[in-house]
């Protein structure tokens, strides 16, 4: 990507770093359970680098690397609006994998998962953390 910046250019990168949350581990944890286990043929594989390694593979390439760390905190208002929100992205690949016949059961199981992992506000709702990496890199002047 680098190499496809103008001279001057700067690449500006967001990435989601949620795998040590609640939710990605109840999906790991759920998907490799004897329950579920021959119903996904490999695991979920996520292929984030950790920051230090971002910074080694770009800082070499550019005179101005910047990274920094954001955890955003989004307030739902019930723990089914958790999985709402990820049945459109991080459960997508493991409902994709089953029949529809069990698709429901399995949500239903993450989401007996996700209210033992997300404490609920005294008014009822859940606050969900959502962190992100995020690095800009400028391109070197030829």
């Amino acid at each position: 990507m680098m190499e496809l910046l103008k001279p001057d250019g700067i690449l500006a990168v967001q990435i989601s770093m949620n795998n040590g949350e609640p939710i990605h581990k109840i999906l790991s944890r759920l998907s490799q359970s004897s329950q579920w286990r021959g119903y996904f043929v490999r695991s979920r594989a996520m292929y984030n680098l950790t920051p230090s390694s971002y910074y080694d593979l770009l800082s070499d390439l550019t005179p101005e690397f910047h990274m920094w760390q954001t955890t955003y905190f989004h307030h739902m208002p019930d723990h089914e609006a958790i999985i709402e929100w990820y049945r459109g992205t991080g459960m997508r690949p493991y409902l994709e994998a089953l029949h529809p016949d069990k698709q429901e059961r399995f949500v239903q199981d993450v989401l007996k998962e996700v209210k033992r992992a997300y404490p609920l506000q005294k008014d009822g709702s859940v606050i969900f953390r959502f962190p992100r990496l995020f690095f800009i890199a400028q391109k070197k002047l030829v």
